[in-house]
């Protein structure tokens, strides 16, 4: 079976390296006062830097881990994060509640769903209370852990669009939350982050274990490169090292058929030269040197005013003259 390319895994809003980290399967986190996924203010209109460890998702998953924290601030909060852009995400979380009315404090299994980013009053923090900081439908669920407990196994899952939140204090009872419609998008991003938005907040610590995305098994194979196998990297580097072979032998004999055609052609060419010098040749060792004279005739000499005969007449007569 492939091996499977390696999940990567980013950090945001860390204030430091030191702040996060992750081994052995337990990521530990110190986060920081005024933090949040999001929170409206006067001054700048929304918070978004809660730091966040996060990897991307694409289409149907289920994603758990195992919460443990110490906190004791109204809305201090670490869960899962899934996340389509700033102001559309669902979070599953643990968080600390101080009710304002004297009633009971303490930590809380969280869900909420926001997915209206440009109506700024769907997106405020939610309260445990109907009724506040929410319209119409209230798009939270909660509920509250007994015993001083504070750590949790938290689920969120995506079929088809639809995203579920659940909660266990075993790992093994799953009890729902939340479920709603989400994103259609079809890539987001997933991971595991802490918020401290208290105004008199002093931020808190917490750890995260065990922490697992499994993906649709369709999607996981269409998504994710499939690496090569130990065992099967030999025999792509033979068969590779045959491919060039093969290429180096096809060079050299098509370099041998250029040099076979080139010396064909060379000594064609050669050849006929050769032919048209002896010609040349014959035609000179002939008499054929000045312009008028006829093959097996004499030369004319060339006297104005004479034609060949009258030229031969007064060459005979010249010889007689100098012999007498």
């Amino acid at each position: 079976m492939a091996a499977k390319k390696p999940v990567k895994f980013f950090w945001t809003h860390l204030s430091s390296r030191k702040d996060g980290k992750e081994k052995d399967g337990v990521i530990k986190l110190k986060v920081p006062s005024q933090t949040h996924v999001w929170r409206h203010t006067d001054e700048d209109g929304s918070v978004n830097n809660s730091p966040y460890y996060f990897r991307k998702v694409a289409g149907d998953f289920e994603a758990t881990v195992k919460v443990t924290a110490k906190m004791s601030t109204w809305l201090d909060q670490c869960g899962i994060l899934l996340q389509e852009k700033r102001g559309i995400y669902t979070k599953v979380s643990l968080e600390y509640h101080e009710p304002p009315d004297g009633g009971e404090s303490g930590l809380r299994t969280f869900a909420c769903c926001y997915v209206h980013p440009e109506e700024w009053q769907f997106e405020r923090s939610l309260s445990p209370y109907p009724g506040q900081f929410h319209r119409g439908d209230p798009k939270y669920s909660h509920a509250m852990l007994d015993g001083g407990a504070n750590k949790v196994w938290l689920k969120l899952s995506r079929l088809e669009g639809y995203i579920e939140a659940n909660y266990s204090l075993d790992g093994e009872d799953w009890q729902e939350l939340k479920a709603a419609k989400f994103s259609d998008a079809e890539t987001l991003s997933i991971g595991v982050f802490g918020a401290s938005p208290g105004g008199d907040t002093t931020g808190f610590k917490c750890s995260f274990e065990n922490f697992e995305v499994v993906e649709d098994e369709d999607v996981s194979e269409s998504e994710e490169e499939e690496l090569p196998e130990e065992e099967s990297v030999a025999e792509e580097e033979e068969a590779e090292e045959e491919v060039a072979e093969e290429e180096e032998e096809e060079v050299e004999e098509e370099f041998e058929d250029y040099e076979e055609e080139e010396g064909e052609v060379e000594g064609e060419e050669e050849e006929e030269e050769f032919e048209d010098y002896e010609e040349d040749e014959e035609e000179l060792s002939q008499g054929e040197v000045f312009e008028g004279s006829k093959l097996g005739e004499p030369p004319s000499l060339g006297i104005a005013g004479m034609d060949s005969e009258s030229n031969f007449e007064a060459f005979e007569d010249f010889e007689d003259e100098d012999s007498e």
